[in-house]
Formats: structure tokens, sequence, C-alpha cells
């Protein structure tokens, strides 16, 4: 122990010491003369030949057949299948890394017996921060100590690259800004940052910005999470990540996906890793007051939200119209008899591949002689007896927005209940599948983006209008989950939703009549993140458009 301590005041950093190592525990001698005890809950290493080895559960086959753990340094992980009716009754399969920090700086440091501020420990790289005048270890708050920095000189710094910008990677850290328009961390280049997370002091906001070059006054590619969302006096959880295959830029606060962006000319920064400051063609800018504790960087892309998760995943469409009885498009030309059901085939059209699970279909009925109501299912199962998928009057076009399941065989079933009989249409809007390719849906508040009665001026007959996708869906290119409304509609008609830039298709959102108001969901592709609104009609009519939540890749 003695040894240890010696050994650390002279080096500065701190030093294990082995002959106090157990199971449960490791002991570090400190440059302060103190010492540090970690402690585990559960057995963390064995001794294996007489020295400690970190526990591997990958199983290893003895000589005798049976099971016992391998220990390992290589950071993998080893699944094995059992198969009993099988001669080598289990296989190891390919090992999988581990996704582990590269780099942990808990920037909870101490000062030496002179009173200096020891180094930022690299408790998993080594890569130690070396702090500079204007930069302390605090104590009393949430994290205790922390490193506060001044906002004039203070920065801890690194002697090499923390990351490679130009490769996926996620930097986190908890911070508490006591003013704005610092930068918390940073990568150098030459003259230019590879990357820096700052906060903006024109409206508070919290930025995660990529360089295009290193040069004196490079491009930003930014992700901006909005006018206040930097809390003076209070702890932010920040992430960025940055996906190299994508280009894709993300900024979570406090769990929260805040902003996206996407940067695609890329470089590597291989200077100096910073906390507290960014690189300024020959000097450094950007000072950051505040404090910041638990500074993370990983060579991948963390995902640090949990999406609601749906029992498949969505792939978008373009719109297309596989039923209309009218015209015997997937069906024959006839309507449906009340008491009847059609049973439509799904999978196969439209490029909807037999794995679907599930389809998200608009269904309108024409020139019903009844009043009635639809049921929609599975196509061999059994119609449920008490919903309904949509209701209508006698002699009026309706339609309704449906999620259905798919039978085994790719078909929906569709149940006319009434006595009268009626005349369907179907345009699919996109399907589920199984996996993890396609797109999740993300939750938010209901948010208005349209309402042409604020301004006076309603859509023209057969006129179009663009709806942005407004700044509560975090997403490049989502597919929006409306809920679109007609009203004060001066002749009959419908509303095709489409994403911008792309061919209006032959198909119905909503269908109405005039002098009503009419609502409908709608689950409508983006085009740069804009949805067309096209009014099939000889009269003018009003629409008000609300954002319920949205599908997307990430």
């Amino acid at each position: 122990m003695e040894q240890s301590l010696v050994k650390a005041q002279q080096t500065s950093a701190p030093v294990p010491v082995p002959a106090a190592t157990t199971a449960i525990d490791t002991v570090v001698a400190n440059p302060s003369g103190t010492v540090t005890v970690t402690r585990s809950a559960i057995p963390q290493r064995a001794k294996v030949d007489g020295a400690w080895k970190d526990l591997d559960p990958t199983l290893h086959i003895n000589a005798d057949g049976s099971l016992s753990p391998a220990v390992s340094a290589g950071g993998t992980v080893t699944a094995h299948i059992t198969n009993l009716d099988a001669p080598d009754p289990i296989t190891a399969q390919p090992a999988q890394a581990l996704l582990t920090a590269t780099h942990s700086w808990p920037l909870n440091g101490t000062y030496d017996n002179q009173n200096a501020m020891l180094p930022a420990y690299d408790v998993i790289g080594g890569l130690h921060g070396t702090p500079s005048a204007g930069a302390s270890w605090n104590n009393g708050d949430l994290f205790d100590p922390d490193l506060y920095l001044d906002g004039t000189n203070g920065v801890v710094s690194t002697a090499s690259a923390a990351l490679a910008t130009d490769n996926d990677f996620s930097v986190s850290a908890w911070v508490k800004p006591l003013s704005t328009g610092g930068t918390v961390l940073s990568q150098d280049g030459t003259k230019a940052p590879g990357f820096k997370l700052w906060t903006e002091a024109s409206d508070s906001s919290w930025r995660f910005g990529m360089s295009t070059s290193d040069t004196a006054a490079p491009t930003f590619d930014t992700a901006d999470a909005g006018a206040g969302s930097a809390r003076i006096g209070s702890w932010n959880l920040l992430v960025a990540t940055y996906r190299k295959s994508t280009g894709a830029m993300t900024l979570h606060v406090n769990g929260v996906k805040a902003a996206i962006a996407t940067h695609t000319t890329t470089w590597n920064a291989t200077g100096s890793f910073r906390i507290g400051d960014h690189r300024n063609n020959t000097a450094h800018a950007g000072n950051f007051t505040g404090q910041v504790a638990h500074v993370d960087t990983h060579a991948h892309v963390l995902d640090p939200t949990q999406d609601a998760s749906p029992a498949g995943y969505y792939q978008a469409i373009t719109q297309t119209r596989i039923l209309d009885t009218r015209n015997g498009t997937g069906a024959p030309t006839a309507p449906l008899n009340g008491g009847s059901t059609l049973a439509l085939q799904v999978t196969g059209q439209a490029n909807i591949p037999a794995e679907a699970t599930a389809v998200a279909i608009n269904l309108a009925v024409a020139n019903p002689t009844t009043s009635s109501f639809l049921v929609t299912y599975p196509d061999g199962t059994t119609r449920p007896t008490n919903t309904s998928a949509m209701q209508y009057p006698a002699g009026q076009t309706t339609s309704s927005m449906v999620i259905v399941p798919l039978g085994t065989n790719g078909k929906i079933a569709i149940y006319e209940h009434g006595t009268g009989k009626t005349d369907l249409l179907a345009d699919v809007a996109g399907y589920f599948t199984t996996g993890t390719n396609g797109q999740k849906y993300h939750a938010i508040n209901p948010t208005r983006l349209l309402d042409t009665r604020r301004d006076g001026t309603p859509v023209a007959a057969n006129g179009l209008k663009k709806v942005a996708q407004g700044n509560t869906v975090i997403a490049l290119d989502p597919s929006l989950v409306l809920n679109i409304t007609v009203t004060q509609g001066t002749a009959n008609g419908y509303i095709t939703a489409y994403p911008d830039g792309t061919t209006r298709p032959t198909a119905s959102t909503l269908n109405y009549n005039a002098n009503e108001t009419v609502p409908n969901l709608a689950i409508t592709p983006t085009g740069n993140g804009t949805v067309d609104l096209y009014n099939s009609s000889t009269g003018t009519t009003h629409l008000v458009i609300d954002c319920l939540g949205y599908f997307a890749a990430t």
C-alpha cells in the first residue's frame, strides 16, 4: 500500500493496489495520499492461476463435457445454442462486441497536499484531462464533487483526441449552465472544432454542431433544440450522436430527442478533446460558465430514449387504391350487400410483401342505400361482434382510416352490417412488419399545423395547400399521423394528402359533402417535411390539420 501511495504522488496519477484486490473490491492509491475503494454488490473477478481476472460468462466446454465460464479480456460475449439431439449438443455462435464507453471522465476530482487541482481522470481509456486556471472542483451540489468552469479561461483538455469525428460517435454529459453562450464539449482540429456542443446565448438553446471543414470560418451543420431548452441553473443531461452511414445527427436533452440535423461533409478532428471551450482559428473561444459532471464518449451511436414500441415497424408507401367495387378494382364490379363479407387481398398489392402483418388503409363507402357500419378484421378469423371500423348515413360518401391485422393469407375481411348495399373503396397508405427495419411510432402532444379559418382564406376549388411538419416532429421525412378536418365546404368533394414533391395519387384521404364538418385520420408520408393537401371539388373548403404523432426511422 505504501509503495502505491508513493508512486501515486510521484506520478500524479492513481495507482492500483493489487494486494488489496478481492472478488468484490478494487483499491486505488491517489496522489493526494488517500485511497479509493470501489466495492460491488456481487463478485466481479476471480483468481485464475494466482492472478485476478474479470468474470466472463462465456460458456466453455471442459474435457469431461462439463461447462464452466471462460475468462476473456476481449470485451466480447459469446452465445451458445443447445441442441440435445445433435452429436455436439452445444455450439458457440460468433462473438459479439460489448458496447461500452471509450472514455469516461466522472469529473469528481480533488486536490493534492499543496492544494493544486489534480487531473480529470479518464477511468476507462486513460486519457486524463488537464485543468487550466479558472477550473475547480465544486462541492455540495447534485454531483459532489463536480467540475466548475468560470467562463473566462476555465477548461479541461486532453493530450489527444477522444473520438473520430468522421465516424460513428456519441458524447454525453451532465451540465448545469450558469449563463448561456458557452461551449461545453468540443474536439480540436487545426483551425476549427470537428464538433461542438454549446448553449446559444441568443435564445438559451442547446445546440450540437459539426463543421464541414477545418478552416478558420467553417460552416456548421447544427441540431438546434429550440429556444429555452438550456435551463439556466438546472442540471441537464445531454447526449449528442452522429451516424456516419446516414449523416444523422441527434441531440437529446433530458432523455428527449430534441433536435436532428444531417452532416455528410466529414473530416476527422484529431486534436484535443475539450471541456469548456472550442477551437477558433489559432486560439480557443466560447468559454462555458457552469458545472459539468460525468462526461463520456462512445465509438457508436447511443439511443438514450425508449421510443414507443409497436407490434411491428411501419413501412410508408405511396397511397394506392386497391379496392373499388364501382369498376372492379380488387373485387367484382358490384356493391357489397348488407350481411355480406368481402375478403380483400392486401399482400401482393402496391408492393406490399407477404411478411406484412397489418395494413393502414383508408376505407370509403359510396352510394350506400341505408345507414349502416363496416367491421374490419383479419380474414380467416372470427368476426368481432362489438366493434365497427366506420359508421355512415344513407346516400353519403364517407371515409375512415383504419389499421387492420392481416390474415395468414394476406387478406383483410370487410363486413357490411346493414340491410342495404354500398360500394366500397380502399386506399392503402402503408403496412407493418416485424423485425427492426422501418419506422417507429413517436407520440407527441397534439399540435395544430393548419387552420385556414384564421386568415379567412379557404382552399380553392381544385386547389393545393402545403403543410409543414412543425417543430414538434423531430425527424427527417417522417410519416405524420394527422387528424384532417374539412368545414364550410361549398360543394361536395374529397381531400387527397400526399408527400410534397411527388405525383398526386389517384386516391382519397377524406370525402365530404357541402356545408358539413367532417374529420378523418390519415397517416401520410412527407416530402422534405411537407404534406400536400389537394381539394378535389368544384367549391372551396376550410381545412384544419392536427398532428397527433409520427412514424420515423429514428
